[in-house]
Order: structure tokens, then sequence, then C-alpha cells
């Protein structure tokens, strides 16, 4: 089976894989693991390759894989130059501000599902937060929306779907864009950089004082994170502050991150924890931050 950027890749997988996948990004799908059973801990790639995040089973669903190999070439190359343009079109788009207007001119009937995820008023002016009465790629619900900046270029408009079913609850403003990491432009502003899972979180890290806060769009989005950490400086350390059921998987990116990467453990997702216990408590979390090895 030589896998072809023209048919249904998540089609070809799941009757490879023997599961039901469903469509989890552009280019990552999610179903239950055929060998310990997790429930969408099973992550297959449209590069053909497949793993679980509860068993770290491997696997590749690609009969033929030098034809294989040669076929996702030409897609990713179609796939890049797609992203590219889909980039363009959000640069000239403003569809964000007139959120963030719906937002403030709406007698405050929304600013309660904001205070409820823990944003004061200043987050909501300084990050322009909004609202949304139809998402673009989920009409029948309205949706809170975060814009993604880089370079002071809008790249992203983040929806969090108003009673979305867990994690399916996000969606970016195009269909087929893929999530951009979450305030990208203070990376080299402090000699600390954290890396949490979403926008929220990075936003409730800056509050409580660590300005350099990345947003991973989720735990899976490991490429955009790295390429972007290669763009560290030598002085800086990342500390890898993941939900408490993503430790693997941090100490996964750590390890390809390199000596710089920490893993803060949290007993509770980061901005539980902060809400909770408060900012002094969240930076000795983060002061202990452990340095992963490699097991012999």
């Amino acid at each position: 089976m030589a896998f072809s950027p023209k048919v249904d890749w998540i089609a070809q997988a799941s009757k490879a894989l023997g599961v039901q996948l469903t469509r989890h990004t552009w280019r990552e799908a999610c179903g239950p693991c055929p060998n310990c059973g997790g429930k969408d801990r099973f992550i297959a790639f449209d590069d053909g390759g497949a793993w679980c995040r509860r068993c770290h089973m491997t696997a590749w669903w690609i009969e033929n894989p030098d034809e294989g190999r040669r076929q996702m070439a030409l897609s990713r190359q179609e796939k890049a130059e797609h992203q590219q343009e889909l980039l363009a079109r959000m640069a000239s788009c403003t569809d964000w501000q007139a959120y963030h207007k719906a937002l403030l001119n709406g007698s405050g009937a929304h600013l309660g599902d904001w205070y409820e995820h823990g944003m004061s008023d200043d987050d909501i002016e300084k990050w322009g937060l909004g609202w949304c009465a139809a998402c673009p790629c989920a009409p029948e619900s309205a949706s809170l929306t975060i814009p993604v900046f880089r370079k002071q270029t809008l790249v992203d408009i983040r929806h969090r779907l108003i009673g979305g079913e867990r994690g399916d609850k996000y969606r970016s403003h195009v269909a087929g864009l893929v999530a951009s990491v979450f305030n990208v432009d203070a990376l080299h502003s402090a000699e600390m950089v954290i890396v949490v899972e979403g926008e929220k979180k990075a936003i409730a890290s800056v509050r409580a004082g660590f300005a350099a806060s990345l947003g991973m769009p989720g735990a899976q989005f490991v490429d955009p994170l790295l390429r972007i950490m290669a763009d560290l400086l030598e002085s800086q350390r990342v500390i890898l502050a993941l939900d408490p059921d993503q430790t693997v998987n941090a100490e996964c990116i750590a390890l390809q991150i390199g000596s710089a990467a920490r893993v803060a453990d949290f007993p509770a997702k980061p901005d539980d924890f902060l809400l909770r216990y408060g900012a002094k408590s969240y930076a000795e979390v983060i002061k202990q931050a452990r340095p992963v090895r490699v097991k012999r």
C-alpha cells in the first residue's frame, strides 16, 4: 500500500492499523491503541508513522516504505506551499479585532466566559482576546478567540469552542492551517523559557512573571516547537511545564532539545495549579525542574 496525497490517508491508515482513526490535526489522526486500548492515545501521522502516548508502541502503516516516502515527500511539499498560502491570507486578516470588539461591546455578556478561565480585564486587553458568534471551522458553535502573532504578523486565530468536548475544543481560523506556537516573539526576552500546552496556560504563566512563556497548540505539536527551539541562545534554559499526563512526552521533547531543557513536575495542570496556589508556588515548581538523562 503506497501513500498518495490524492487519496484519504486516514482511511488507508485505519485499514492498515486495524483501528478507526479520526482526524485530529492537518497531519494527524487519533484513535484507540491496538496494543493497550488507550482511547485516543494512538496517533497516526500522514508521513506513515504511528505511536501510542500511553504504551509507546510504534508502528508503520505503509507496506512499501520506499514508494511511500517518495509520495510523502511530494505531499509535504504540496502542504508546505498550501500552508504558505494560508499564512498569507491570515496576515491581512482583521477578524480578531472584530472579535475583540464583540467581546467588549456586548454589555459584558460574554466576558464571564473568559473570567471563568481565569483571565482578567488586563489579560483580555493585552492579548486581544475576543468572542465569536460562530467559529469559521465549526459554525454550530460560538467560541472564545485568541489571536496568535509571530514577528508582529498574525498567523492564526485560535478558537476555543464554547461547550466543546474534551480533547476537541480548539480550531484554527481557517481550515487546513497548522496551528502555531503562541507568544514566540517573547522567546529572547528572558534567560528562562517556559513551554506549556495551550495559549491560556501561556497567558497565565506570563501573568505569573515568566514573560517568555510559549504555548504549544497541543503536546503532539513537537516539530513546530523544535524548529523554534533552534533559535535559542546558548544562555537560555527551557522548562517544559506540560500537563501531568504528558510527563513522558515532556521528557522525550527535552531530550530532543538538548542540555538546555528541564522538565517541571506539576501535580496539576499548570494554570489550575497557579490559580489554586499562586505565583510563588508556581515559581517554586519551575525552580525545581529537573534535567532528563538518557537511560542506559
